[in-house]
């Protein structure tokens, strides 16, 4: 069984904490066949606060409703709660990104609509999860009509790292990089990502990484 070590902060008005309020994680959701769900939100417009904690709560209200699902299945309709929730707010512009991660095992289970980006990192390659490249002008939770929602069923091996974060994460780390500093350790990896990027207002990343037995 393979092993998962997280790691993460978010920082909020300049202020940084290790997870809220933007990173989550559902460690209670065996009874899925599922260690563990972790969750990042963007905020893209809108007061951070209001808007992340809006889609936080359709997010574990849609976790919440079906326990028969696929995995990909029951990550999708949480995404799809938190668009119907968001939605209902569209004139006042209020927009977020969302990203699930479903770890069973060996293999991660990814579910995200909007701008947010993720990097699977293998001793290899970096790549985009299921080779879903980023649009920027992808539309986000909370825009009036249908919204997509992507998904990615990844094979994770022993030290390979899924690593999440706010859109602007390849403008504030450079992708060649990433791989070279996750070497390091997830930990002192996290620090060094943190002070590349202590000067935005607004931002957030979450690495998960298959930890060797």
């Amino acid at each position: 069984m393979a092993k998962y070590t997280t790691a993460s902060f978010s920082i909020s008005g300049g202020e940084a904490q290790p997870m809220a309020p933007y990173i989550r994680v559902w460690d209670d959701r065996q009874r899925e066949g599922i260690e563990a769900v972790c969750g990042l939100v963007e905020v893209v417009s809108g007061p951070v606060t209001t808007v992340s904690d809006i889609v936080w709560e359709s997010l574990e209200e849609g976790l919440n409703a079906q326990r028969t699902l696929t995995t990909t299945r029951y990550l999708q309709n949480a995404i799809e709660s938190a668009q119907l929730t968001l939605s209902g707010y569209s004139v006042r512009g209020w927009r977020a990104s969302a990203v699930l991660a479903a770890l069973t095992g060996d293999e991660v289970y990814l579910a995200w609509a909007g701008p947010a980006v993720s990097w699977v990192v293998t001793s290899k390659q970096i790549y985009y999860p299921g080779y879903v490249t980023p649009d920027s002008s992808v539309s986000a939770l909370g825009e009036e009509g249908e919204v997509p929602i992507y998904v990615a069923n990844e094979q994770i091996g022993d030290g390979d790292t899924i690593v999440i974060g706010w859109s602007q994460m390849p403008d504030v780390i450079e992708e060649e990089h990433i791989s070279t500093i996750i070497k390091s350790g997830i930990d002192p990896a996290m620090r060094s990502l943190y002070r590349m990027a202590a000067q935005e207002n607004e931002f957030a990343m979450l690495m998960l990484q298959n930890t060797p037995a």
